[in-house]
């Protein structure tokens, strides 16, 4: 009689840990594809994050800087009266220059130009999953004209 008390209480003993066991499993399994999930939206949106940074800095350089050789890396309008190169003033014979180019994983792929009367479009290539910055500028010819200038950075 006592051997059958000591088997019954085994079994229920044993029965019970399973039970818990299962129940630890599933949370356990549960936490992991909450994490996972989260680890995978966080590498999307840092991939999203590098492209937004990489297009502020592209239509930044075009803005400040000027590179007569590279349009792509500095368009700015360099002042002789006052020997230097005026930011947010951007050179239109530099800016008719630059052509779609590849940067890594991205691609520079549209550059326009509008005004209040018009829209210049420099080069447009269509691609997917691109982001589109527009910035004020001033557009300088022979005449001084304010614009919105829109660069383009996609992915390849």
């Amino acid at each position: 009689m006592k051997l059958k008390t000591i088997t019954t209480k085994g079994f229920v003993i044993s029965f019970d840990a399973m039970i818990s066991g299962l129940i630890l499993f599933t949370i356990v399994m549960f936490l992991f594809s909450v994490i996972s999930s989260n680890a995978i939206i966080a590498k999307n949106k840092l991939n999203e994050n590098e492209k937004e940074l990489f297009l502020f800095s592209l239509s930044e350089a075009i803005i400040k800087n000027r590179n007569t050789e590279q349009p792509s890396i500095g368009s700015a309008y360099y002042n002789s009266e006052k020997q230097r190169v005026e930011s947010n003033v951007v050179d239109l014979k530099l800016l008719k220059k630059i052509t779609p180019k590849k940067f890594g994983k991205f691609y520079f792929s549209e550059l326009y130009a509008k005004t209040t009367t018009e829209k210049n479009v420099f080069f447009k290539d269509e691609k997917n999953n691109c982001l589109v910055q527009e910035r004020f500028i001033i557009l300088k010819n022979n005449t001084e004209q304010k614009a919105v200038l829109g660069v383009v950075l996609c992915e390849n």
